[in-house]
């Protein structure tokens, strides 16, 4: 059941301030849908307990997450963190240089899903960098000119090497789509071993 949030601002959800009367509705609502069990009360009492002490919606979501998870040594990290944006900067810079061809690659596979009978997954601009720029606190998608530049909505153009700058000076401007997320989500915290489980 999705929490509908009416603010249509382009803000990071890490930034967005949760709506606290809502949010008490959504969980009372969610609760109903499974009907009333032995658990429903203190379920209820530890979600309006993490939502108390949130100011926004990513707030809440570790909240819960930690209650549900406070023995197992889960670490949660903020992908929206200036700090870890900083660590992120040869990152985003490898992304910049090679977005044209994620955006290529992209659209042959979404061809290849088509041709094989299925839906495309991700709706993408054919000019996009995959990338967000953020400005005035909301996040703007760059993409690819008619001068083959990077451009925000505003017109505001970049070579490939003032976005680079840009980028070292204000790293936490710079924002992952859906596209290259999971990229910078294996650089940072690259995958050493799978463990199958069966029964």
């Amino acid at each position: 059941m999705a929490l509908s949030h009416h603010n249509q601002s382009k803000q990071m959800i890490s930034s967005k301030n949760i709506d606290q009367e809502v949010c008490m509705d959504w969980i009372d609502e969610l609760l109903s849908t499974y009907g009333e069990t032995e658990f429903t009360n203190v379920t209820r009492a530890q979600l309006f307990n993490a939502l108390q002490k949130s100011g926004t919606y990513s707030d809440f979501f570790h909240y819960i997450i930690f209650d549900l998870f406070k023995d197992t040594g889960l670490v949660l990290c903020d992908s929206a963190s200036p700090k870890l944006r900083t660590v992120e900067v040869p990152f985003f810079e490898k992304i910049i240089k090679k977005s044209k061809h994620i955006n290529e690659t992209l659209s042959i596979q979404q061809k290849e899903l088509v041709k094989n009978g299925f839906k495309t997954i991700i709706d993408s601009e054919p000019n996009s960098s995959q990338l967000f720029f953020i400005q005035n606190k909301e996040r703007e998608l760059l993409l690819y000119n008619e001068k083959n530049l990077f451009q925000l909505p505003n017109k505001q153009e970049f070579t490939d090497q003032e976005l680079i700058e840009l980028l070292k000076k204000h790293p936490a401007k710079f924002s992952n789509n859906v596209v290259t997320r999971p990229i910078m989500q294996e650089c940072i915290f690259p995958t050493l071993a799978f463990y199958s489980w069966t029964r």
